[in-house]
């Protein structure tokens, strides 16, 4: 670098500014290069500052101190383009990283959409995966059925072959059958040839015979009409002290006994106390005018009246406020006197002594 870069400025010059100096005198590098005025007042260090008549005369020292100022402005200039193109670089990075973050917000507004969609997505892959697993045990379970439900259909076809050729073989029988049933109507129409040949003849036998039935017929008349007439003689006729009314015939014994006594007396003599089965033996039997005992007893089963052949009671003839069972041993009934005729029935201990009535039908 040049000598005159060093060179001492002469203190006793004073330095005039061009109007774009700042206020503290001191001009700015890049800016002030064009508008400086070099004056003459500098020298190199070690000589000696030149005389003011001198300035004149020095033109190649002047015409050094120029160059190199024009190097200085060349390097301020240059350093102003390089400032500058940093300052471009610079505003291009902001632009750059501007638009990245533009981009990237962007990006990130768009993840975070594409998030969200990817939640809803996993959401309904979950429901859906849910579903499936769902219809897949029911497929199985309906598998299984299937499964069981073929095997039967399984069972059952084997079931059903072994019956066809059960069948197959029992039309084969039938088919033999048949045969020989054929055969067998065969010998049947014949049968019946000879069957119809002998209906004839016994349709004629049957005419014979209708006509020995009507004689046999009014044979068999007249002889019921014989028998009725014994019958009605017999009926009319009972033994020895007896009493004959409607078809039974009565007897009352003058000896006297107690209920059961009573009953196997009328047994004894093929006969029974008597069973009262309408009214009008019920008038009959009090006209007798005997108090005595007749078959109706409920020493089986209490206020169960039933007549000595099992049957129950239907029509009664009781007095008034009877049976009352007095004392609680009243289980025989009689009939009694100085009563109207359709009640007259008492009940009394079945020890008691009372005469009694058989009857014979």
């Amino acid at each position: 670098m040049s000598e005159d870069i060093y060179a001492k400025p002469d203190l006793n010059k004073k330095v005039r500014f061009q109007k774009s100096e700042n206020e503290d005198k001191n001009e700015e590098v890049g800016d002030s290069m064009d508008n400086t005025v070099i004056y003459d007042n500098c020298w190199i260090q070690g000589s000696t500052p030149p005389n003011k008549e001198d300035n004149n005369t020095e033109k190649p020292e002047q015409i050094i101190s120029a160059d190199v100022n024009s190097r200085k402005k060349n390097l301020v200039r240059a350093a102003a383009v390089f400032q500058l193109l940093l300052c471009l670089l610079l505003l291009a990075v902001v632009i750059v990283l501007v638009v990245l973050l533009i981009e990237g917000k962007s990006l990130n507004n768009n993840l975070i959409t594409e998030r969200d969609k990817l939640q809803t997505s996993y959401t309904e892959m979950k429901t859906l995966n849910t579903n499936l697993t769902m219809e897949r045990d029911k497929i199985k379970i309906l598998s299984a059925n299937l499964t069981t439900e073929r095997d039967k259909l399984q069972i059952r076809y084997s079931e059903i072959k072994t019956l066809s050729t059960n069948l197959t073989m029992e039309r084969d029988k039938l088919q033999t059958s048949y045969t020989e049933i054929k055969t067998l109507s065969t010998n049947l129409t014949m049968e019946r040839d000879k069957l119809q040949t002998s209906y004839t003849e016994m349709k004629t036998l049957n005419t014979n015979l209708t006509m020995e039935r009507d004689k046999m017929k009014t044979l068999n008349s007249n002889l019921t009409k014989q028998r009725d007439d014994l019958q009605m003689k017999l009926e009319t006729m009972c033994p020895e002290r007896w009493i004959k009314f409607g078809n039974s015939c009565y007897f009352t014994n003058t000896s006297m006994g107690d209920w059961s006594n009573s009953k196997s007396s009328c047994e004894n003599l093929d006969a029974q106390l008597v069973i009262i089965n309408s009214q009008e033996e019920q008038r009959f039997l009090n006209s007798l005018g005997v108090e005595a005992w007749i078959g109706l007893t409920d020493q089986e089963r209490e206020s169960v009246w039933k007549w000595v052949d099992g049957t129950v009671v239907n029509t009664k003839y009781w007095r008034a406020s009877q049976p009352d069972n007095w004392d609680g041993i009243e289980n025989c009934a009689a009939i009694s006197t100085g009563f109207p005729p359709l009640s007259n029935w008492n009940d009394l201990p079945c020890t008691i002594q009372r005469r009694f009535i058989c009857e014979k039908l």
